[in-house]
């Protein structure tokens, strides 16, 4: 993946593994928040999973993978 792809609203590979790890440790730890972090791509995956479940995400020098939302 480059950042200009998910920026520009293409599925990525590794949004799809960031929901689903998302999604797993939601499943498995039902009571808890979760709040995400990143830095670079990890920061635009944290943005993109925080706009989509609404919860809490700090990004560092993110890339923007959630232009269209």
């Amino acid at each position: 993946m480059t950042a200009w792809t998910g920026g520009a609203g293409f599925q990525t590979a590794q949004a799809e593994l960031a929901a689903q790890f998302y999604y797993q440790v939601s499943q498995a730890f039902p009571n808890v928040t979760i709040t995400l972090t990143g830095h670079s791509l990890g920061g635009g995956l944290a943005g993109l999973i925080s706009k989509l479940t609404g919860s809490t995400a700090y990004a560092y020098s993110a890339v923007v993978l959630f232009l269209l939302f």
